[in-house]
């Protein structure tokens, strides 16, 4: 027999059930069948748009509870999945242990696992990193994923900031983890054969730098040809791909070839429209960034790529100007941050732009090498960048770069007088 407040008419009950906080709203949406069916477009479309899991087996659980919802599973647009650290595990391990819910005040909060979720959170990590691969999640990622028709959107990253300790290189076993987690959802999605728009491997707006990246190792990219050609029928339709990638990783076997990896992933995309790589950690940029853009510039061609964004890397000048001169024809936004010219200057690689008759928007922060358009010594509180923008602007792109090109070809600092830019706080 139906409840009172599941025979109120859907108007009346979303009046009630919106004061609600979400995590409760939804619970109440799930908690009854005659619930379920009186679902309301907007708050399908609110709750149910973008999904968030940590690959913990009551995340996947939740995830093909929606998928299996015959008025839920056609609003899920995105999944996000989030990635926890090894000291993250550690304390809800402790706090297993312990048995007592909520935890004493003495264990730090995890972010995105509830209380009642805790224990079965905790053996996650073990259960990835311990096992030669893991089954489970891959079968519960593909019945999930299957179970929707409209998803285009994935995106993989670190649920928080990292340990400062971190700086110079991640632990071992949590990059296995994440290097798991990456290739597992790889195979879901190929699996699943889900046909994406957008995959990405950081959280950033859209001018801004990278940040909570997966810093995924060059060895984590090493995909047998089968495999890649699978990819390729996945990413078909991608126009958005966003690599975080930790070329630095010193426990790497670089084999033969190893820098083509990167490459050959980004070209299972061929309608990629817009391209991010953060191929290195900001504070510790390796020589290995050199292989991998020369790779880059040798052969990756997308003939529709629109913007580009290259984040955290060393390189050679040639190759940058090689990899943008094979562009041109289709560049109409570029963002360069945190970059290190080993040879060549930043004057050659303006002039290379001036090629790309359709660029509108040009980024520039924290580049460093001869003739390199901004100095300063790096802080973190305000972080000054560069903009040419023709939409806020009255010159042309052409003439803008001309002016940036006599600036650094002078050893002086740009300024909005000489260049007509936009000087803005870092992002």
């Amino acid at each position: 027999m139906s409840s009172p407040i599941e025979r109120l008419p859907v108007e009346i009950f979303e009046l009630i059930a919106t004061n609600l906080r979400l995590p409760s709203y939804r619970a109440l949406r799930l908690s009854s069948r005659r619930l379920q069916l009186l679902v309301h477009a907007a708050f399908a479309k609110d709750a149910f748009s973008e999904l968030h899991t940590t690959l913990g087996s009551w995340s996947i659980d939740h995830l093909i509870k929606i998928a299996s919802h015959q008025h839920l599973r056609n609003a899920v647009k995105a999944i996000h999945v989030r990635l926890l650290t090894h000291l993250d595990y550690e304390t809800l391990t402790s706090i297993t242990r312990l048995g007592i819910f909520p935890p004493p005040k003495r264990f730090r909060r995890v972010s995105g696992v509830r209380d009642e979720h805790i224990t079965n959170e905790s053996v996650t990590y073990d259960y990835i990193t311990g096992s030669e691969y893991p089954q489970r999640l891959y079968h519960g990622l593909v019945q999930a994923l299957r179970g929707f028709p409209n998803l285009k959107v994935i995106r993989i990253r670190a649920k928080s900031y990292e340990p400062f300790q971190w700086r110079n290189n991640m632990p071992e076993g949590d990059q296995l983890f994440r290097a798991r987690c990456f290739q597992t959802l790889l195979d879901a999605i190929i699996g699943s054969e889900v046909n994406l728009e957008e995959f990405a491997m950081t959280k950033a707006g859209s001018n801004a730098t990278p940040h909570k990246g997966v810093h995924l190792s060059c060895s984590g990219f090493k995909i047998p040809p089968q495999k890649l050609q699978a990819l390729h029928h996945r990413f078909s339709h991608l126009q958005s791909l966003t690599l975080s990638v930790d070329t630095s990783y010193n426990t790497d076997k670089r084999l033969p070839g190893w820098e083509h990896a990167i490459t050959d992933f980004i070209t299972t995309a061929p309608k990629l429209r817009n391209l991010t790589l953060s191929l290195d950690r900001i504070l510790c940029l390796s020589h290995y960034g050199v292989a991998i853009v020369r790779s880059l510039a040798s052969s990756c061609r997308s003939r529709e790529l629109e913007q580009f964004r290259l984040h955290n890397v060393a390189l050679h000048g040639d190759d940058l100007n090689k990899l943008i001169r094979a562009h041109a024809a289709s560049l109409k936004k570029v963002v360069f941050s945190d970059i290190q010219l080993l040879c060549g200057d930043w004057s050659s690689v303006w002039d290379v732009l001036k090629e790309c008759e359709r660029l509108k928007f040009l980024r520039l922060f924290a580049l460093n090498g001869e003739k390199a358009p901004v100095r300063f010594t790096r802080r973190y509180t305000e972080r000054p960048n560069i903009t040419l923008d023709e939409k806020k602007s009255d010159r042309s792109m052409s003439d803008m770069l001309d002016d940036l090109i006599v600036s650094c070809d002078a050893q002086t600092e740009p300024t909005t007088h000489n260049i007509n830019v936009h000087h803005e706080d870092g992002p």
